[in-house]
C-alpha cells in the first residue's frame, strides 16, 4: 500500500543484513536490495499465469467452434436417403450462413471436400395451435455433393 508506506521507515541494506543474521543464525546473503526483492516477486507471479494460459490453450484443441454452428443437423428422410446413393448429402444449416461457410465446415467436420453446394431457404409455415395463428421459423438447406467413391456416415446413431 503506497499511501501507509509514506510514514514507515524504510530499512537500509545494513539493516536488512542484520536482521538476516538475527533469524537464520550463520548465513546471511550479501547486497540484498528490497527492489530486487519485489521484482522477483513480481516476475514469479507472471511466469506462473504464463504457464496457467499456455496450459489452457493447450487443452483446447479443437476445430474452429464456429463451423460447427453453420451445419445444425443432417436432415433424415425418404428423398434425401434417395440423394445419398447418388453423393449428395442433405444439411440443415445456419440461416445466415452461405455456401462457401458450409463448404468449410464439412471438410472440417467430415474431412471431405465436396465437389458442389446447392442451398434454398425454406419460409416457415403458418399454422394454427387451436384457436390462435402461428408461424414456424424460417430455415435454411443445403445440398452436399461429394465426389465420387467418398461417403459420410451421418445415419450411425438414427
Amino acid at each position: 500500500m503506497s499511501f501507509l508506506d509514506r510514514w514507515t521507515k524504510r530499512k537500509t541494506k545494513d539493516q536488512l543484513s542484520a536482521a538476516n543474521k538475527s533469524e537464520s543464525g550463520s548465513t546471511v546473503v550479501e547486497n540484498v536490495d528490497e527492489n530486487e526483492v519485489k521484482a522477483e516477486k513480481v516476475d514469479k507471479k507472471k511466469k506462473t499465469a504464463k504457464k496457467k494460459e499456455t496450459v489452457d490453450i493447450k487443452k483446447i484443441n479443437i476445430k474452429d467452434p464456429s463451423l460447427f454452428s453453420v451445419i445444425l443437423k443432417p436432415l433424415v428422410s425418404e428423398k434425401c436417403a434417395h440423394l445419398e446413393t447418388a453423393g449428395a448429402y442433405t444439411f440443415a444449416v445456419n440461416v445466415k450462413t452461405n455456401k462457401i461457410r458450409v463448404k468449410e465446415a464439412v471438410k472440417q467436420i467430415y474431412g471431405v471436400m465436396p465437389e458442389k453446394v446447392r442451398i434454398s431457404n425454406s419460409q416457415g409455415k403458418w399454422v394454427r395451435f387451436g384457436g390462435k395463428i402461428g408461424r414456424r421459423c424460417d430455415w435454411k438447406k443445403a445440398v452436399v455433393t461429394l465426389p465420387k467413391g467418398k461417403t459420410i456416415s451421418i445415419h450411425e446413431g438414427v
